[in-house]
C-alpha cells in the first residue's frame, strides 16, 4: 500500500481539532498542502505520483494517507487543476463534490504537523461529504451467509442483499437453497451446499465460493443442538456441536481472511445466543459452546481490527424460527402442553411481551456488516426484546 505523507490544511486549525473539523466542516482559506517536514511542493508531487499510479479514481479512495478538500473558489489554482483530473472530478464538478479523501491504512491513524503546528490524527472515514447519511451501501462486496436457507440466515442474506451485496447461501439442502435464492433481491446471487456437521464439506464448499473471487463479509450461523441438562450431555454432543460451530467458524474465518486483509474491509458476524450471557435453562450443551463462539470471535476481533475487519456476535433471543418451534415442541411433551402454550409462555417472559422475528435479528446483522459500524468491534449484541438479565 502506498502511503502519502501530506494533508491539505487550512489556517482555522487550532491545537486539538480533528479530521472532523477537517474534513466535514471546511471554512477558510487559503489551504496549504504540506508534508511532515513543511515542504509544500513536495507533498503536491506526492499526491501527484500517487494520483498517476492509480490509488484514487472515482470515489475509490482506499490508499491514501492523507484527506483533501478543495472548493470551487480554489478551482482556478494550477495545481488543483492539474490535480483534478487525475482523480476523476473537474473543476465544474468542485462545487458539488468535493475532493475528500479517507485513509484506510490498517486502520491506523496517522498525525501530521501543520505549518500551522496543528497536530492532526486522521482516522478511518467513509466518504466525508456524506456524514449526514448512514452508510449502508455495500456495493461491490461479496457476502457468504451461513445457515441460509431459512429463518436468520435467510433473513440476514436478504438484508445484505437488499444493501447491495453480492450474497452466497450456504446450507445443506440445495431444494431450499434455490426457494431461498429467488427471495433476494438483486442479480448475482449464488448458492453453495455444505453440512455443517462436516467441516470438511464446509470447507471445500468455502474453496469453491472463493475462486470465484474474494468475500468481504461473513456470516456464522449454524442450528443449534438438542436441548437437555448438562448433567445428561454425552462427550460425543459436545465434540459434533463444537466441530459444528467453533471449527466451522475457523475455517471459514480463515479461508476469507487473505480476501478482506487485500481489500483492507471486511466483516465477520457470528449468530450465536444469548446463552453467552446468561445461560439458559435446559440447554447446557449449547450453553457451553456458545460461550466458546463468542470468546473465540472476541480473539479474533482483537488480531484482525487492524486490518479494517470487525467481528462481532449477535445473539437473537427468542425468535420465530424453526429451533424456536423444535425447542417449544420437545418442552410441550415433556410438560404435557402444547408448543403454542409453550412459546406463549416464552413470550411472556419477554419484556416486549412476544418473540422475535427472524428479519429483526437480519436488520441488526446487517448494521454490523455496514460501512456504519466500522468502529465497533468485538462486541455482542443481543436481539431479544430485552430479556437478557445482565449488562
Amino acid at each position: 500500500m502506498q502511503k502519502c505523507n501530506a494533508l491539505l490544511v487550512g489556517p482555522w486549525l487550532r491545537p486539538g481539532d480533528d479530521a472532523v473539523t477537517l474534513g466535514f466542516q471546511p471554512r477558510d482559506f487559503p489551504f496549504e498542502v504540506v508534508d511532515q517536514k513543511g515542504d509544500v511542493m513536495q507533498a503536491w508531487a506526492t499526491l501527484f505520483d500517487v494520483a498517476r499510479n492509480g490509488a484514487i479514481r472515482g470515489g475509490g479512495f482506499q490508499q491514501l494517507d492523507f484527506g483533501v478538500t478543495c472548493l470551487e473558489k480554489r478551482s482556478h489554482h494550477p495545481l488543483i487543476l492539474d490535480f483534478l483530473p487525475l482523480v476523476g472530478l473537474y473543476p465544474k464538478d468542485i462545487g458539488e463534490n468535493a475532493l475528500c479523501f479517507r485513509q484506510v491504512c490498517h486502520g491506523n491513524a496517522q498525525v501530521f504537523q501543520s505549518l500551522h503546528g496543528t497536530k492532526i490524527g486522521l482516522p478511518t472515514f467513509g466518504r466525508m461529504s456524506e456524514q449526514h447519511v448512514l452508510p449502508l451501501d455495500l456495493s461491490g462486496k461479496r457476502a457468504l451467509v451461513c445457515g441460509a436457507s431459512q429463518g436468520i440466515g435467510l433473513a440476514a442474506a436478504q438484508q445484505l442483499a437488499g444493501l447491495g451485496a453480492q450474497v452466497t447461501l450456504l446450507a445443506r439442502n440445495l431444494e431450499r437453497l434455490e426457494a431461498a435464492l429467488a427471495t433476494l433481491p438483486g442479480e448475482g446471487h449464488t448458492v453453495a451446499v455444505a453440512d455443517f456437521q462436516d467441516s470438511a464439506d464446509v470447507s471445500r464448499a468455502a474453496a469453491k465460493v472463493l475462486a470465484a473471487g474474494d468475500v468481504h463479509i461473513l456470516v456464522n450461523n449454524s442450528g443449534g443442538p438438542a436441548g437437555g441438562p448438562i448433567t445428561e450431555a454425552q462427550e460425543d454432543a459436545f465434540l459434533a456441536t463444537f466441530n459444528q460451530h467453533l471449527i466451522n467458524n475457523q475455517n471459514l474465518a480463515k479461508a476469507v481472511l487473505p480476501g478482506m486483509q487485500r481489500a483492507g474491509w471486511g466483516r465477520i458476524v457470528n449468530v450465536i445466543s444469548t446463552s453467552v450471557k446468561a445461560p439458559l435453562a435446559g440447554l447446557g450443551v449449547s450453553n457451553t459452546i456458545r460461550g466458546a463462539v463468542a470468546n473465540w470471535a472476541k480473539t479474533w476481533a482483537t488480531e484482525v481490527a487492524i486490518h479494517g475487519i470487525t467481528v462481532n456476535n449477535v445473539l437473537p433471543g427468542a425468535t420465530h424460527t424453526a429451533r424456536l418451534t423444535s425447542l417449544a415442541e420437545a418442552k410441550a411433551k415433556t410438560a404435557g402442553t402444547t408448543p403454542e402454550a409453550v412459546l406463549a409462555g416464552m413470550a411472556a417472559k419477554v419484556p416486549a411481551g412476544r418473540v422475535g422475528q427472524p428479519e429483526e435479528i437480519g436488520h441488526a446483522i446487517a448494521f454490523l456488516c455496514s460501512p456504519a459500524a466500522g468502529y465497533i468491534s468485538g462486541i455482542n449484541l443481543p436481539v431479544d426484546g430485552g430479556r437478557t438479565p445482565s449488562l
